[in-house]
């Protein structure tokens, strides 16, 4: 099917079950994407500046978008509410979630890498790694997440 947004499409991420998913746009707008035959629903909040990666949580119940504004936001699937945002001066180009599900690691243009305690206070990071003199463009976590791999 075919599901038209309010800009051209920059990110997409599915469930685990591929029925239910997020897109984001060039525009930073976040977009529920349902099963057959139910419309695409704009999600409030989102970003000021072009979605760069999106990511479900391994339980499903959250994803995380982040943006060439430097934000990462944290959502939950039931509802679509907004729970979390990060700030960073530079452009957060991917995000991931730890096996456990307590924190995300972000890694941007500058060659940071954050790791983000999730539940804390809002917009603080719990850790940071000037891990790269080039941009992170992939971060994950390994070893049942007691390693940060990037």
């Amino acid at each position: 099917r075919e599901i038209n947004l309010d800009a051209p499409p920059t990110s997409l991420t599915m469930d685990a079950d591929g029925e239910e998913g997020v897109a984001s746009t060039s525009l930073g707008s976040v977009w529920h994407i349902g099963g057959a035959g139910v419309p695409a629903i704009r999600i409030g909040g989102g970003h000021s500046a072009r979605v760069l990666a999106m990511k479900f949580s391994d339980s499903g119940d959250l994803f995380a978008s982040c943006a060439a504004d430097g934000t990462v936001m944290v959502w939950a699937v039931r509802g679509f509410e907004h729970l979390q945002s990060f700030h960073a001066a530079s452009a957060c180009n991917c995000v991931t979630f730890s096996p456990a599900g307590r924190s995300l690691a972000a890694g941007y243009a500058d060659g940071v890498v954050r790791e983000m305690e999730l539940g804390s206070t809002l917009g603080t990071s719990s850790e940071a790694f000037l891990a790269h003199a080039s941009p992170v463009t992939v971060v994950q976590y390994a070893n049942g997440g007691d390693c940060l791999v990037s």
